[in-house]
């Protein structure tokens, strides 16, 4: 077994159930990156800090997201300029539970991340008709404006604070496409 499973394997599990009371849809977000060959001093400090989030006796979780922007990239270049008030509008499609979530989130001038979303029947590049009216009442762009621009997978560490004040997602293996 690798490194990291080691080191996942001596945190206590946390259900997906028990996760919710940190979901955090209304956060501060901090962004740090190391390498791979780091993260199991990094997670053998947090074990009495934190559970790992487990589904299915799985610790580490893949993701498949979609994300849309205006045939213009007015979304990517608004991230790009460091322009506060921007937003980011996703599908995105949790591999293990099956759950899929177009998902909008709006980056404030106050450093604050807001995120809406909505249970989705399918992740595809067309959005249906309540889809549609929740892009209308959650983002300033409405669906016929959006076109998926890229793809992207990852596996996910979730750590869960056992305050219950915070979480920690890890992510690893992130590939990156814009092909159907």
């Amino acid at each position: 077994m690798n490194m990291i499973g080691k080191s996942l394997e001596r945190f206590q599990p946390i259900s997906l159930s028990e996760t919710n009371k940190v979901q955090f849809m209304n956060r501060i977000d901090y962004k740090f990156l190391l390498h791979k060959s780091q993260l199991p001093a990094v997670l053998d400090d947090l074990t009495d800090y934190y559970y790992v989030l487990q589904i299915e006796k799985e610790v580490i979780q893949t993701y498949n997201t979609i994300y849309f922007d205006t045939p213009d990239n007015q979304m990517y270049l608004s991230h790009q300029n460091g322009r506060l008030n921007r937003y980011k509008i996703r599908s995105r499609q949790y591999d293990l539970t099956k759950d899929q979530f177009l998902e909008v989130k709006l980056r404030t001038n106050k450093g604050r991340c807001i995120k809406k979303r909505m249970k989705s029947g399918e992740m595809n590049a067309s959005f249906s008709a309540d889809e549609r009216q929740f892009l209308k009442q959650s983002a300033p762009y409405e669906a016929h404006e959006l076109e998926p621009k890229i793809r992207n997978s990852f596996q996910r560490i979730t750590l869960v604070s056992t305050r219950f004040e915070d979480r920690v997602t890890i992510d690893l293996s992130t590939k990156f496409g814009n092909r159907e």
